[in-house]
């Protein structure tokens, strides 16, 4: 599974008949926010199709080999039909335009979201301007100083400008690395001439299977085991730390093609498929191609829920498999091998014919994270890391042969304990 940045979550507190009071997020304004994002990001987004067309802001796309691969749209939503009640998209323009709370040209700039994270930089720019004291006046104490910053739901009024001024030093010192702290710093500025509340909220690191094990109160990665006491907060962790999950918000996939009726999904489709360079010629075809997917869907669906259901019920054989057959006897730390540990795995993957797909070395500090897919050595990538320094952890990938998996009866790897 691929990494997953943390990501730092804000929103301008501001009284709005998007918002739930409850919920300064806000579903209705995250869908706002989610058409202005898309509205901003699209002229960036060639080759691939755009995310709006019309009134419709497309989360998801579906793909049609006709012959070449077509992106089609799957989820989303109007926003004439979400925000009925103030005037659709106009209405959502207008209200958002004359809020003080919307920091963009486009709607809902009251929240967003940005990713770049520079602990051990941010922590020198802090010592290079003196301002350590200052910080610690309003924020928690941490080491990194960067984690301290979003441990409280809110950032103190007082601490804004101290905020403002290091993340303003560190954008102007790294412009590449920084480039998601120019929109949050028009959101610092927002809040303090307007003495605004600014929540803010930070997600911790992990895959796409959801967030690694983490501190609850500063939500900084640690590693799995007894009650322990965070290195970066001085919090007591318990030993559920493996457990922990961080509430995501949570994204709609409304199917458009049931939302939208068929005319409206067809029209929305073909723009879709002109902005992908499709011909005059064949946007019938695929079209009507794309419109024959949609209606079939309930019987093509099923037979792709059987067959997933049967690559679930091979991957929980496979995981027990590398548990019980293929990590016997060597020490590790959930998959990750120490590098003598790592080579006798290698070794026994080689000796039982078990394919390698990838390896890594995982540290906690992701600039000495390195993976290596299929068709590089394993055993050459780990000796010239090790040649490197780099000592950590490492882990491995595997596919492993169907003929290990389901042995005929008595001679083999048994699918119950």
């Amino acid at each position: 599974m691929g990494l997953v940045f943390s990501s730092i979550f804000w929103a301008l507190a501001h009284p709005c008949p998007l918002r739930n009071p409850k919920d300064w997020q806000g579903g209705k304004t995250e869908a706002a926010a989610s058409y202005s994002q898309a509205v901003r990001d699209a002229p960036i987004r060639t080759p691939k199709p755009a995310q709006v067309y019309d009134d419709v802001c497309v989360r998801s796309w579906y793909t049609l080999e006709q012959p070449r691969r077509w992106m089609y749209p799957a989820s989303g939503h109007s926003l004439n039909r979400e925000y009925a009640k103030i005037g659709g998209l106009e209405g959502l323009r207008m209200l958002c335009g004359s809020c003080p709370a919307c920091t963009t040209s486009e709607p809902a700039g009251c929240t967003g979201d940005f990713i770049g994270e520079q602990p051990d930089e941010f922590d020198e720019i802090v010592d290079s301007l003196g301002l350590r004291a200052e910080l610690g006046r309003h924020f928690p104490a941490t080491t990194p100083l960067w984690y301290g910053l979003w441990i409280e739901p809110v950032i103190p009024p007082a601490g804004i400008s101290v905020v403002r001024q290091l993340l303003g030093a560190l954008e102007t010192r790294n412009q590449r690395r920084a480039e998601g702290y120019s929109s949050f710093l028009r959101v610092l500025e927002v809040a303090e001439q307007n003495q605004m509340t600014l929540h803010v909220q930070r997600t911790p690191g992990g895959t796409l299977g959801g967030p690694g094990p983490h501190c609850p109160r500063c939500t900084a990665l640690q590693d799995i085991g007894e009650e322990i006491v965070c290195t970066v907060c001085g919090h007591v962790c318990s030993t559920k730390l493996s457990k922990w999950r961080f509430p995501r918000r949570q994204r709609r996939r409304d199917d458009l093609f049931t939302q939208l009726g068929e005319r409206r999904f067809a029209e929305i489709t073909r723009l879709s498929l002109i902005s992908q360079g499709a011909l005059d010629t064949e946007l019938d075809f695929l079209v009507a191609a794309i419109l024959e997917r949609e209606r079939t869907r309930p019987v093509w669906e099923a037979e792709q829920e059987r067959a997933d259901k049967a690559a679930t019920e091979r991957q929980k054989r496979q995981d027990r498999y590398k548990r019980v057959v293929l990590y016997k006897g060597i020490p590790r730390k959930g998959d990750q091998f120490r590098a003598s540990a790592f080579r006798r795995l290698l070794e026994r993957y080689v000796v039982l014919g078990v394919e390698v797909t990838d390896v890594s070395h995982c540290a906690e500090e992701f600039v000495n994270y390195r993976v290596a897919y299929r068709g590089e050595d394993p055993f050459e990538m780990l000796d010239k890391w090790l040649a490197e320094g780099l000592c950590e952890w490492f882990r491995a990938s595997v596919s492993v042969p169907d003929a290990l998996l389901y042995p005929q009866p008595g001679t083999g790897f048994a699918a119950e304990e």
